[in-house]
């Protein structure tokens, strides 16, 4: 009989109280075909609202609550995961998401039994649908975003790793340490796996649902770090953070072109927004941290 592997969950959690219920009851109901769920870690980077009594409120024995009365980044955090680690495969969720179906885990585990030496899995973050003006524009960016994510290399690139939803193997997981002040935590440990010897798969099917930044001043929160990321990265790993953020020029060209056609307003405005947060990102990169300003309308719950 083979042996199911054993998984623990981690969710790094900072005032996450509309919607880390939501999170762990999509969790506690997969289906737990092919895995043996042992521990389910949540984490509160010193939350002043109600996230780790909500947490405590949840039913399950598997559920331990670590409250830090501080804030000090996701970085800290993951790492003390990696230390803890005792499960075959560590998975990590965003505390403002939620699982779309009852296998969304099961997926994601897959890749681990198919092939060998894979250290790193990423999952399938989906947008819920947009309301309002800058969420419509956000979304537009998304969706070209997305078609890399699916087409280039088979999904197995830099943009299939997203922290909302991933998977490490045990033995990259304890070998691998988050820079305390790293503020694009997924492409961290995106590039460290495949710099390493280890495998990255992305898994199209373990599919999680989030909302979009929905006002000007979360999305220029947002997009300034995710650009100053890319500053970083290059500085730690050189010439292949570029190369693997390098898609083809016509894959690119078409799926703006596209997404412009159907929606040209938002697309124009996205791209200003964008432009203009690269622009920023250069003079303020060296300031972030790892306690990066929160995007507000994204955690109102799911």
């Amino acid at each position: 009989m083979i042996k199911k592997p054993t998984v623990s969950i981690g969710i790094p959690a900072y005032n996450e109280e509309a919607n880390i219920k939501n999170l762990l009851l999509s969790i506690l109901s997969q289906d737990q075909k092919g895995h043996t769920l042992e521990e389910i870690m949540v984490i509160s980077d010193g939350s002043t609202d109600k996230t780790a009594s909500i947490a405590r409120s949840v039913d399950d024995s598997r559920i331990r609550v670590i409250e830090n009365h501080d804030r000090i980044g996701k970085s800290t955090h993951l790492n003390s995961m990696f230390e803890m680690l005792d499960s075959d495969i560590l998975v990590l969720f965003d505390a403002d998401v939620v699982l779309a179906s009852a296998n969304t885990i099961h997926y994601l585990l897959h890749s681990f039994s198919k092939e060998s030496r894979i250290g790193l899995v990423g999952g399938n973050p989906q947008p819920r649908p947009a309301i309002v003006f800058v969420e419509k524009a956000v979304n537009t960016s998304f969706r070209a975003y997305d078609h890399f994510r699916k087409v280039w290399r088979g999904g197995n690139n830099a943009f299939g790793c997203d922290g909302r939803i991933l998977a490490l193997s045990k033995q990259f997981a304890q070998s691998v340490k988050v820079p305390h002040d790293m503020i694009a935590n997924d492409a961290f440990l995106y590039f460290s796996c495949i710099t390493s010897g280890f495998k990255f798969r992305h898994v199209r099917r373990a599919k999680v649902w989030y909302r979009s930044p929905a006002t000007l001043k979360d999305q220029l929160r947002q997009s300034k770090r995710f650009a100053a990321a890319h500053f970083r990265l290059e500085r730690l790993f050189g010439d292949i953070a570029s190369e693997e953020y390098a898609v083809p020029r016509s894959l690119r060209y078409k799926e703006f072109f596209l997404q412009f056609i159907q929606n040209p307003i938002h697309s124009l405005a996205i791209l200003a927004i964008n432009r203009y947060c690269k622009h920023a990102a250069r003079r303020e990169e060296k300031s972030m941290n790892a306690k990066w300003p929160m995007a507000l309308t994204t955690k109102k719950g799911i």
